[in-house]
């Protein structure tokens, strides 16, 4: 069996993980952190048209005591357990429709709060987020990253 390019059920990068919605690896790998005993939350992209409304969307999806005022702030709060996601268990965010954050000003900065929220909650779970993208290649979602095969990968 091939090494796959990423997992998102361990502890380790890449964090981010850009793909095609057709491209079966991410809906396996999340129906295994279910099984896992793992969380997975959905939220729609048109939700993060911009900072305020993405740090209000991940407030509402995550229970988080309030809505960060700033990336790190943001990438802070991700990585602490709310609402009735518990600490010590894993959990995969899935951003739907990531084409349409597709040339956002911000999606850099989205990109890099989310690497570290992974990073950061590394010592105590699986912590990942999955842009699934339905309409262009997932490869030149964001600026950076590394390309395998059909995913950007950001860690």
């Amino acid at each position: 069996m091939p090494l796959e390019p990423f997992d998102l059920t361990r502890r380790t990068s890449p964090w981010v993980v850009c793909a095609p919605r057709e491209a079966p690896l991410v809906p396996a790998q999340l129906s295994r952190l279910r099984e896992d005993g793992g969380v997975v939350r959905h939220v729609d992209s048109a939700d993060l048209s911009d900072a305020a409304a993405a740090f209000a969307s991940f407030t509402r999806l995550l229970d988080l005591p309030g809505p960060p005022d700033c990336w790190p702030a943001l990438a802070d709060a991700l990585r602490h357990p709310h609402g009735d996601w518990p600490g010590e268990t894993d959990l995969a965010v899935v951003l739907e429709r990531a084409h349409l954050l597709r040339g956002a000003p911000h999606l850099p900065d989205l990109v890099d709060a989310l690497c570290r929220a992974g990073r950061g909650a590394a010592d105590a779970v699986a912590l990942h987020f999955a842009l699934l993208v339905d309409d262009g290649p997932a490869t030149d979602l964001a600026p950076g990253g590394d390309v395998i095969g059909p995913y950007l990968l950001f860690g």
